[in-house]
Formats: structure tokens, C-alpha cells, sequence
């Protein structure tokens, strides 16, 4: 029987342990000593095996809720620019934001004398001066 093996005049049931379950479950194997008789052994082997696998099988599920998911690697890449956009704003961004915003800075110059000028209208007028709006609403 798989798991099983006869040591020392009795049966052990042991399972291995994959290696990247290992420190969550906290051992190397998972070992648990039967009986010396055969068929009481053959007979206990069943519940401790099924119980070993049932621990290894949670232990891979905490496994995998823990691994990174392209769908979380992009909310956290997300919420990392959120913060350095934040920061950006308050004044303690960095120097290659910076010089971002002085590239940017003509192309934006321009796109606001439009919306000046009636030409940009809706949606995109407010994601251009939707900011400055919010800010005055703030202040008086």
C-alpha cells in the first residue's frame, strides 16, 4: 500500500511533503506509527493517509491564496501609482515626475486654451480641469 511501510516490527504511514508546502505545514513529513499486525494497519492507513492528503491539499489552497495573480499584481501596480501620483501632488514627488510634467507641460497648456475656448467640451473638459474645479469647491 502506498504511504505504508514496515520499520522497526511496525507500520508507519508516511507521506512526504512538498517542498513549497513545507513551511506552512511546518515539517519535512508527516509520519504517524499503526499497529505491528497487517490488516489492522491496512485498516487504520486508510484515515491517516486520507487525513495526511486532506492537510496537504489546505496547505496548498493557503499556498496558492498567497501567491500573486496577474489580477493582483495589477491592483497593487495600480494603487502604487495612486500613491506616487498623491505624493506627486503634494509636492514630494520625485525628479522624474517632474520632469514628466515639464514634457507634458506644453501639450496640457494647449489642450486647456481649448477647453477655453469651447472646442473641448463634457467627459473631457472635467478630466482636464476636474482637479482644479474640486479644489476651489474646497476652498470656498
Amino acid at each position: 500500500m502506498k504511504y505504508v511501510s514496515f520499520q522497526r516490527g511496525r507500520y508507519v504511514v508516511r507521506v512526504t511533503v512538498p517542498l513549497d508546502l513545507r513551511e506552512i505545514i511546518g515539517k519535512r513529513e508527516l509520519v504517524t506509527p499503526l499497529d505491528a499486525d497487517k490488516r489492522s494497519a491496512e485498516r487504520a492507513a486508510h484515515g491517516v493517509i486520507n487525513g495526511f492528503l486532506a492537510m496537504i491539499d489546505d496547505a496548498q489552497a493557503k499556498f496558492a491564496a498567497t501567491r500573486p495573480t496577474v489580477t493582483s499584481a495589477a491592483k497593487a501596480h495600480y494603487q502604487a501609482e495612486l500613491e506616487a501620483d498623491d505624493r506627486e501632488r503634494a509636492g514630494t514627488g520625485s525628479s522624474a515626475v517632474a520632469d514628466t510634467q515639464a514634457l507634458f507641460a506644453p501639450r496640457r497648456a494647449s489642450l486647456l486654451r481649448l477647453v477655453a475656448a469651447g472646442q473641448i467640451e463634457g467627459d473631457e473638459a472635467e478630466a482636464l480641469i476636474g482637479y482644479a474645479a474640486d479644489d476651489l469647491g474646497e476652498t470656498h
